[in-house]
C-alpha cells in the first residue's frame, strides 16, 4: 500500500505541466539577429530541462526551433542568422522538465518590430512599424519612442507617439538618415525595431531667420547685428546683408548654427540709418528667405544757441520682436559716467535738452527698449554746449562829469558772449531809462562811455549798463550809478554856499569829497577843502579872493571808501557850479589929511576898472575931487589948496564884474 501510494505521488508530480517564461521584449540587432528577454517561470522544484525557442515568418507558422537554453536563471538570448532586418519574425518560448518530454504551453508570441521608411519627397518621409503583440501586453508601454541617426552611430530621439506611423522632415543637402523605434516594458527591458532609412536631398533652404536687434556700439561705432538660432537642423551658417538703397549687398557670413552675431566695422551709421537683414544657409548652400530687416537708430542734434537747448531727433527702430516700449535718452559728460536723462514713449522721436553750462561737452545716445526686453543703441553723438555765455558781471566803476558831458567807466567780464554794451540814463533812479550810448564788444575788461548830452548841471544823472547778445536780447544789468550834482549860490556878505548830492553806485558810501575852485575854467591844483563822505554842504568866505572873473566856480571830487569787491577804489567829479561875484564897496565916513587916514577913497571889490567914477562935493555942490582910478583917493585939497574941515558929499559910480552898475552916494567928514 505504501509503495503504491508513493508511486501515485511521483507519477502526479512527474506529469504536471511547467509554466512558460514571460516573454517581454524582442529586439532586432544591427546585423539582423534577434534578442529576446523574458522573466523566468516560478521554480516548481522539478528538474529543469531547458527553455526552447521557436520562430516563424508568419504568426500561424510553421515554427522552427531557434535555440535551447539549459540554465534556468538565463533571461535573455540572441538568436543568430535570422535576418530580421528584412522581414518580420515571430518568437515564443516553452519550458521543458528534465526527466521527460514534459513541455509547458507556449509563451506569448512576440513579433519583431520592423521599421519601414517610405519617401514622400526629397525632404519628407513616412515611418511605419508594427507592435510586438496585439493586443499590447499589459506591461508594454503604449508609446513608441522614435530615434534617427543624423550623425553616424548616434541616434537622437525626436518623437514619442502612441501611433505606429509618423512623418518626419529633414533639410540636408545629401544625407542618409536611419530610423528605429524603441518600446519599453515595465520589467526594464526594451524592444527595438529594425533600422531603416532614406536619403534626404535638400532643395529648400533653411527657415527664415529672426533678427534679434541691430545696435551701434557706443565705444567703437561699429554696428552689431544679432539674431536667433535658425530652427533648421541643417543650417550651417548665416549671410549678412546691408541695404544699399536699391537692393541688398552681402557684407559677410558666419559659420555655425549657433554663431548669432556679426559686427560691421565698415559702417557709416554715424551719418545715416543703415538697414540690415540675415539669411541662413544649409549644407547644400541653399539660402533661406531674408529675415525681416532691422534699421539702426540714427541720432542727430542741433544746438540752439539763443534758446540754450540741444534739439535731439532720431529715426524710429522698426520690426523689433514684440514692439518698442520706450526710448531712453542717455547723457554723460565727456569721459564721465552715463546717466539716464529721460524716458519717452515709443511714438516720440525727439527731445529737447536744456543746456546750462556754456562750453560743456556731452556724449549722447538713444536706446530703444522693447516690450520683450530687447534693446538697441543709436550712434553716439557729441554735443558742444555752444550757448550764450552771460558775463558774470557788469560794474559801473564811476560816473564822472567832464567838460564834455559825463564819462562812465565800466568793469566788465570779457568772457561773456556779448555783441555790444548799452548805456541807459535817467533823471530819476526809478524813472524811465533811455538809451544813451552803445559800444561794440571788445575783449577788454574796461569800457568807457561818454554821454555828451547828460545835462549833469541840471541834476544828478542815473546810469545803468546792459549787455546785448547775438540773439537780440539784453541781459545782465549793472549796478546803478549817479553823478554828483553840485549847486552853488551867493549867501550874502561875500559867502558862497555849496550843496551836492552824494555819489551813488559804489559798494560803500563815499569816503570823502574834495572841493576844488575852478578859476577861469581851470580846476586848481589842490583841493581847497576836504570833507567827510557824510557831508554834502560847504560854505566859503570870498572876501579874500582876488578874482579877475565875474564868477567863482567849484567842482566836487568824490572818493570811494575802500577797495571794492573788484579791487578798485575810484573817484568821480561833479558838475561845475559857479557863484556870481557881487560888487562890494565900503566908503569911510571920516578922514584926516596928514593923520592916520590921510586919503579918502572907497574900498571896492570885484569892480570893473574900466567903469569907475568917484566924486567929492563941497556943501555948495561943487566937485572938489574926481577920479576914474579905483586906486586913487582925495587928500583933502582942491586946486592945490587944503579944503576946510567939514562935511562933504560923495558919489561912487562903478560897474561890477557881474556887469551890474552901482551908483552910491553919501557924506564924509574932513577933520583937520
Amino acid at each position: 500500500m505504501l509503495i503504491a501510494a508513493f508511486m501515485l505521488v511521483n507519477i502526479s508530480v512527474a506529469f504536471s505541466q511547467p509554466d512558460p517564461p514571460s516573454l517581454r521584449c524582442i529586439s532586432v540587432e544591427n546585423n539582423g539577429n534577434v534578442t529576446l528577454t523574458w522573466i523566468t517561470p516560478a521554480d516548481t522544484g522539478a528538474v529543469f530541462g531547458g527553455y526552447h525557442l521557436y520562430y516563424s515568418s508568419a504568426l500561424s507558422g510553421p515554427y522552427s526551433a531557434a535555440d535551447s537554453i539549459f540554465n534556468y536563471n538565463t533571461t535573455t538570448t540572441t538568436v543568430n542568422n535570422v535576418n530580421a532586418n528584412n522581414t518580420t519574425l515571430y518568437f515564443y518560448i516553452k519550458t521543458r522538465e528534465g526527466c521527460c518530454s514534459n513541455y509547458s504551453v507556449s509563451s506569448d508570441t512576440l513579433r519583431t518590430i520592423r521599421m519601414i521608411v517610405t519617401p514622400l519627397s526629397n525632404e519628407r518621409v513616412r515611418l511605419t512599424w508594427n507592435r510586438i503583440h496585439t493586443p499590447a501586453l499589459p506591461t508594454t508601454s503604449i508609446n513608441s519612442v522614435i530615434s534617427k541617426e543624423i550623425s553616424s552611430g548616434n541616434f537622437t530621439v525626436f518623437r514619442n507617439t502612441a501611433d505606429t506611423t509618423t512623418l518626419d522632415t529633414n533639410y540636408f543637402c545629401n544625407r542618409f538618415i536611419n530610423y528605429k523605434v524603441t518600446v519599453a516594458d515595465l520589467s526594464g527591458c526594451q524592444s527595438v525595431s529594425s533600422v531603416d532609412g532614406e536619403i534626404f536631398r535638400d532643395t529648400k533652404g533653411p527657415s527664415q531667420t529672426l533678427i534679434d536687434t541691430v545696435s551701434i556700439d557706443p565705444v567703437t561705432g561699429n554696428v552689431q547685428i544679432s539674431w536667433l538660432p535658425d530652427s533648421s537642423l541643417d543650417t550651417q551658417g548665416y549671410v549678412i546683408y546691408q541695404f544699399n538703397g536699391i537692393s541688398y549687398d552681402s557684407i559677410g557670413a558666419v559659420n555655425g548654427i549657433n554663431t548669432l552675431s556679426f559686427v560691421n566695422t565698415l559702417t557709416n551709421s554715424a551719418n545715416t540709418p543703415e538697414t540690415y537683414t540675415v539669411a541662413a544657409f544649409d549644407s547644400c548652400k541653399n539660402l533661406g528667405p531674408l529675415a525681416v530687416n532691422h534699421t539702426t537708430i540714427w541720432l542727430k542734434a542741433e544746438v540752439k544757441k539763443c534758446e540754450a537747448t540741444a534739439e535731439l531727433e532720431w529715426t524710429n527702430y522698426s520690426n523689433m520682436a514684440g514692439g518698442i516700449q520706450r526710448y531712453e535718452i542717455w547723457f554723460r559728460d565727456a569721459g564721465g559716467a552715463w546717466s539716464l536723462e529721460a524716458l519717452v514713449p515709443s511714438n516720440i522721436f525727439s527731445y529737447v535738452k536744456n543746456l546750462t553750462v556754456p562750453g560743456a561737452i556731452y556724449d549722447v545716445l538713444i536706446r530703444a527698449v522693447g516690450n520683450l526686453g530687447h534693446t538697441s543703441s543709436s550712434n553716439l553723438i557729441i554735443i558742444n554746449a555752444d550757448i550764450l555765455q552771460q558775463p558774470q558781471f557788469i560794474y559801473i566803476r564811476s560816473a564822472s562829469v567832464t567838460n564834455n558831458g559825463v564819462e562812465v567807466i565800466c568793469h566788465v567780464d570779457p568772457a561773456g558772449d556779448v555783441q555790444a554794451y548799452l548805456l541807459y540814463s535817467s533823471k530819476s533812479p526809478n524813472g524811465n531809462y533811455s538809451l544813451t550810448g552803445t559800444l561794440n564788444y571788445t575783449p577788454s575788461s574796461n569800457i568807457v562811455f561818454s554821454d555828451p548830452f547828460a545835462e549833469a548841471d541840471e541834476g544828478p544823472v542815473y546810469y545803468k549798463v546792459t549787455a546785448y547778445d547775438s540773439c537780440g536780447k539784453e541781459f545782465v544789468t549793472s549796478n546803478i550809478a549817479a553823478t554828483v550834482y553840485l549847486t552853488a549860490d551867493e549867501g550874502g556878505d561875500l559867502i558862497s554856499n555849496l550843496n551836492w548830492t552824494p555819489y551813488l553806485g559804489w559798494q560803500f558810501p563815499a569816503r570823502s569829497y574834495e572841493i576844488f575852485r575852478v578859476l577861469d575854467g581851470i580846476i586848481q591844483g589842490s583841493a581847497s577843502t576836504v570833507v567827510g563822505g557824510d557831508t554834502v554842504t560847504f560854505s566859503e568866505d570870498l572876501s579874500d579872493i582876488q578874482a579877475e572873473a565875474e564868477i567863482i566856480c567849484y567842482v566836487v571830487l568824490a572818493h570811494e571808501d575802500s577797495l571794492n569787491l573788484y579791487g578798485f577804489s575810484d573817484s568821480a567829479y561833479s558838475n561845475i557850479a559857479c557863484v556870481p561875484l557881487p560888487a562890494y564897496s565900503f566908503v569911510p565916513n571920516a578922514f584926516t589929511p596928514g593923520g592916520l587916514n590921510p586919503i579918502f577913497k572907497p574900498v571896492v571889490l570885484y569892480e570893473n576898472p574900466e567903469q569907475y567914477v568917484f566924486r567929492v562935493f563941497n556943501r555948495w555942490g561943487q566937485v572938489v575931487y574926481e577920479t576914474n582910478l579905483p586906486s586913487d583917493g582925495w587928500n583933502g585939497a582942491h586946486n592945490g589948496t587944503e579944503s576946510p574941515s567939514g562935511i562933504y558929499g560923495w558919489q561912487l559910480i562903478f560897474r561890477g564884474i557881474n556887469r551890474k552898475e552901482y551908483n552910491k552916494s553919501g557924506t564924509v567928514t574932513l577933520i583937520r
